[in-house]
């Protein structure tokens, strides 16, 4: 038992004896007046409970009190702290509650953020996944346009490099004079020449092909002590040539030097004595216009500024006839286009 409970019993203890010791004094004649009771009973009853508790009544009674209402008091700061005690476990406890629901809030807000940073990462990755696959669309296309375009630039810078360099296809036009040789010297003056040449010529090759069409014409000779002169003599010739050629400068101007070789159809006709027509070298005036066939061989020099050169060039031709072998050669200048 606590020393508090201990003090609070005996001050009600001491607390009843005080309130009935008024009433057993004033009683006491009773019982001498009319019982043989005496009244040292009453007396021999206090002293015994005086010797039990050997205090002053008054005095005693008055100690009690204070000690009974400092009990009261410590009995309510115990229930106040006690109710504090509780009111500050439930404020604690709402506080964690409080807390635990703004962890849960923050945590679910921040796997929110999660997930919609999440989302943004993936949306992002898309996105970028599909920009990279249309930059490599794009990039492929222009390698693939890059290459058409400078396969065309090739083509082009080859096709002006042979052109440069006098390979590739070319046309052009030339003339000059046209000498009769053999017996045809005695029958015809020089005459004049005009060609077409058309050929190629391989970039990376020394030979070519050159077709040309000719037309020739002499003036015939008066002969013989009867004053006879010969008719004018014309041959219209298509001639196909193997080319070879070698480069002597590669300069501006480009200089080559070259050879022909090949074979011509020849078509020869003459205007004879009296307008009839004349086979050379037999003085007959029995033959019309023929087709005979020969060939040719010769060469010259070009001189090349671009895709242009000048050129210089003799052939010689035979063709075999009735009357013996026609044979002539030209001397020719012309010019010709590279493309």
């Amino acid at each position: 038992m606590s020393p508090n409970r201990k003090l609070l019993q005996m001050g009600l203890v001491a607390l009843a004896a005080a309130i009935a010791a008024p009433t057993l004094a004033n009683a006491a004649p009773s019982y001498a007046r009319g019982s043989s009771i005496t009244a040292a009973a009453p007396t021999s009853f206090w002293q015994d409970t005086m010797k039990k508790k050997p205090m002053k009544p008054a005095a005693r009674t008055s100690r009690t009190r204070m000690k009974v209402q400092k009990e009261t008091f410590n009995q309510d700061s115990a229930n106040a702290v006690l109710e504090k005690a509780r009111q500050d476990s439930i404020a604690a406890v709402q506080a964690a509650a409080a807390q635990v629901e703004r962890d849960r809030q923050a945590a679910a807000a921040q796997a929110e953020r999660d997930r919609q940073a999440a989302i943004a990462r993936a949306e992002q990755a898309k996105r970028d996944s599909i920009a990279r696959v249309e930059q490599m669309r794009r990039d492929s296309v222009a390698r693939v346009e890059q290459m058409r375009r400078d396969s065309i630039a090739r083509a082009d810078s080859i096709a002006r490099a042979r052109a440069l360099a006098g390979a590739g296809f070319y046309a052009g036009v030339g003339g000059g004079v046209s000498l009769p040789l053999g017996d045809a010297k005695k029958a015809w003056d020089n005459g004049y020449t005009v060609f077409v040449p058309v050929g190629y010529d391989w970039a990376d090759s020394p030979f070519g092909i050159r077709f040309d069409g000719s037309y020739d014409k002499w003036s015939g000779k008066t002969i013989g002590t009867s004053g006879t002169k010969y008719g004018d003599y014309s041959i219209i010739a298509l001639n196909a040539d193997v080319k070879v050629r070698y480069p002597l400068s590669e300069g501006s101007p480009r200089i080559n030097i070259y050879g022909l070789a090949g074979g011509n159809v020849d078509r020869l006709k003459v205007d004879g004595v009296g307008g009839g027509t004349y086979t050379p070298g037999t003085g007959s005036t029995t033959s019309a216009s023929v087709t005979k066939y020969g060939f040719n061989a010769g060469g010259g020099f070009s001189f090349g500024w671009g895709g242009t050169s000048l050129i210089i060039e003799s052939r010689y031709f035979s063709v075999s006839t009735d009357g013996g072998t026609l044979k002539w050669y030209p001397v020719v200048a012309g010019v010709t286009f590279h493309f």
